[in-house]
């Protein structure tokens, strides 16, 4: 699988040099969880709320991101103030 790796087309970006291949997943992989969760399972639809716990972490950043450009509205936990900062940041 490594020599021949196959792919739907749609699902498959270029990493440039810039980032490393650790960072680029590291970006990659929480999107792609919240994007299955939201998008795929959940069918998050326009004016509808979204809990979403552990928010500051990649995966919950995300999944605030999709849920407003969905045009919901985004209702977060975390674990301390830093992190709520971090979020109102």
């Amino acid at each position: 699988m490594r020599a021949y790796p196959c792919s739907d087309e749609q699902v498959v970006v270029k990493i440039s040099s810039s980032p490393s291949f650790e960072v680029a997943c590291a970006v990659v992989i929480p999107g792609m969880i919240a994007l299955q969760s939201l998008v795929a399972i959940a069918q998050i639809r326009k004016r509808e709320n979204t809990l979403i716990h552990s928010a500051s972490g990649g995966t919950g950043q995300m999944a605030i991101q999709l849920a407003q450009k969905a045009g919901g509205e985004v209702f977060a936990t975390v674990g301390n103030h830093d992190k709520k900062q971090l979020l109102i940041d």
